[in-house]
């Protein structure tokens, strides 16, 4: 599997985004917050730390050439889906056939 440039600069954007996070929560530990801004301060911590899900995904897998591969293998399932469905559309045209229309049945 190949790394593009992309996937590159994906994994290091999410590596430096969660460094960030750990060194806010580093800071803030041995820096109080002021009690007029906590909610606001709170809020958006919140959502800084809910954002390392995403760069988490992005960080240990999710990516973009493993999507590829998938879209690859799902392609290349689907056509043998569409192979052995055919195949038993015929075989089941040809018992209905046999036994149904021609009533020809299992002959001893």
């Amino acid at each position: 599997m190949q790394v593009s440039n992309k996937d590159t600069r994906t994994y290091v954007a999410s590596g430096v985004f969660i460094f960030l996070i750990i060194l806010l929560m580093l800071f803030l530990t041995f820096v109080p917050i002021p009690t007029g801004n906590k909610d606001l301060i709170v809020s958006i911590i919140s959502m800084l730390v809910g954002g390392t899900g995403v760069a988490m995904g992005k960080l240990f897998g999710n990516t973009d050439s493993e999507l590829e591969e998938l879209k690859l293998k799902y392609a290349e399932l689907r056509v043998q889906h569409d192979t052995l469905q055919k195949e038993h559309d015929r075989l089941i045209a040809l018992l209905v056939e046999r036994h149904v229309i021609n009533q020809q049945g299992v002959v001893p």
